[in-house]
């Protein structure tokens, strides 16, 4: 049995800049850039034309990680396959909601929602918190704020209910410098160089829906330690805790690591690498000192990216 939410090609693949708000007709707006978060879904099974709610998949909803990924009157959705205890799941899917306009009043919205070959009206909210709601029922109809995530059996059809939350996570090009006080390692482990002072070389920040990618050169403190050039990926970018702050998953060789990350655009890009995804200080200064296990150490990176690569700007 395959468990569905819904299915359909994507219409296109959108590179979004700062989370903000686009003005629209009058004083309404739109949200625009990327957002992140939880979608909960009651699912439904498939087999050939019927359709079937799963009843019993319904409390609660089965919690799966979203993306939202809005341009100009456009969004995205991204939904990244989840499981629970009960073996209730949802599969990886990708949405597209087109022509959205300010419906009757914030935070309504309406647009056409595109399964091709099909395509029906949709209703939903998503308000400046991240809540949203949408309803799929090819009329159009508008949720009640609050709602719940429901499935319904419409004899051999279906209709659904999703809400969750999302936050704005920042998206787009970003080149400034960063300082990395860096580390050698041996036989018996990792050892900071702390004979060294931080070297400051150029960095490139890309934040491409939830994946960040940064990228730094090479460069080489006054004492002589040296910082090869290298690429490193954070996926599911999420906001964590207060403003400002992300959390992800940081690739280093074969490792997976949790990290926490706070950055500000002009201001500050700190990134700590502890191993057990622990979050900087916002002023905290480039470092390096020894971990909590031996051969280990723990890493403070400071950089400043003041400027979007206007390459990708959305106007």
């Amino acid at each position: 049995v395959v468990v569905r939410v819904c299915r359909f090609v994507v219409m296109a693949v959108v590179l979004a800049l700062l989370f903000a708000l686009a003005a629209t007709a009058g004083a309404q707006t739109l949200p625009i850039g990327t957002w992140t978060g939880q979608i909960n879904i009651v699912p439904y099974t498939q087999s050939g034309s019927v359709y079937t709610c799963l009843s019993q998949c319904s409390n609660p909803a089965v919690v799966a990680p979203a993306a939202f990924i809005w341009q100009s009157n456009n969004l995205f959705i991204n939904i990244t396959a989840a499981r629970d205890t009960r073996g209730c799941s949802v599969a990886s899917q990708t949405y597209s909601i087109g022509g959205i306009v300010v419906h009757t009043r914030y935070p309504y919205y309406g647009g056409t929602f595109y399964s091709p070959p099909h395509s029906f009206p949709i209703c939903f909210v998503f308000d400046n918190t991240g809540t949203f709601e949408f309803v799929l029922d090819g009329q159009g109809n508008c949720p009640t704020i609050p709602t719940t995530p429901v499935c319904t059996q419409l004899g051999t059809q279906v209709t659904q209910t999703w809400t969750g939350l999302s936050k704005p996570i920042p998206s787009g090009v970003f080149r400034g410098s960063i300082s990395i006080l860096p580390y050698t390692t041996s036989g018996t482990g990792a050892q900071c160089l702390t004979q060294c002072s931080p070297i400051t070389t150029t960095s490139t920040l890309t934040f491409t829906y939830s994946t960040l990618r940064i990228d730094i050169s090479s460069g080489r403190s006054p004492q002589g330690c040296t910082l090869n050039a290298q690429t490193y990926y954070v996926t599911g970018v999420v906001q964590h805790g207060a403003a400002n702050y992300y959390g992800g998953m940081l690739t280093v060789a074969t490792q997976t690591l949790p990290v926490c990350f706070y950055f500000y655009p002009g201001s500050a890009f700190v990134f700590m690498v502890d191993g057990r995804g622990s979050c900087p200080q916002a002023a905290a200064s480039a470092t390096c000192y020894a971990g909590a296990q031996p051969g280990t150490v723990v890493q403070i990176w400071a950089g400043r990216y003041s400027t979007v690569d206007a390459a990708h700007r959305l106007e």
